[in-house]
């Protein structure tokens, strides 16, 4: 998110375009989009003592807000509404921040990523998806029923991104 930031906005109608090919390429066989999980910038470490490390620990610290997560978290949530408004029902949208957003995901995060025991949890919340139909209708009732598709997104608006390039 933080090291390719140009925008939430253009990357919302870039997210968009890419959702739909893909729906249209599945043919009503289903499509789950990710949602983006929580991240911890205060977390970011210096990887390596030298001025590209010190771009990237300043780019995560900087770019990686709480701000900038829930302006792309609702840019994926509105892309995905978008194409089902436009029809194609085959889209699922798949949203693991409660495995993210607790301790045991904060203590098993380097700020960005995650280890494999929570990747593990966040792969059985996808796979319970794919398995039970029911759960992908009650997930994305509760996950989309709170927006449509916005003819003019912003989601910048009244938010501290703290990156744009």
């Amino acid at each position: 998110m933080g090291t390719y930031y140009r925008g939430v906005n253009p990357w919302f109608v870039a997210m968009k375009k890419i959702i739909l090919e893909a729906a249209k390429k599945r043919r009503n066989k289903p499509l789950y989009v990710m949602n983006l999980h929580n991240i911890y910038a205060s977390k970011c470490t210096l990887k390596n003592d030298n001025d590209q490390g010190r771009k990237a620990l300043k780019l995560c610290q900087e770019c990686n807000k709480m701000d900038a997560m829930f302006a792309f978290r609702d840019a994926i949530a509105s892309a995905v509404r978008c194409v089902k408004e436009d029809g194609y029902h085959n889209v699922y949208l798949i949203d693991t921040f409660g495995v993210t957003n607790s301790s045991f995901g904060e203590e098993h995060s380097d700020g960005v990523h995650f280890s494999s025991e929570v990747t593990q949890v966040e792969l059985q919340v996808l796979l319970s998806a794919i398995c039970n139909s029911s759960f992908q209708h009650d997930l994305n009732e509760t996950l989309l029923s709170r927006g449509t598709c916005p003819s003019q997104p912003n989601f910048e608006e009244g938010r501290q991104l703290g990156c744009k390039q």
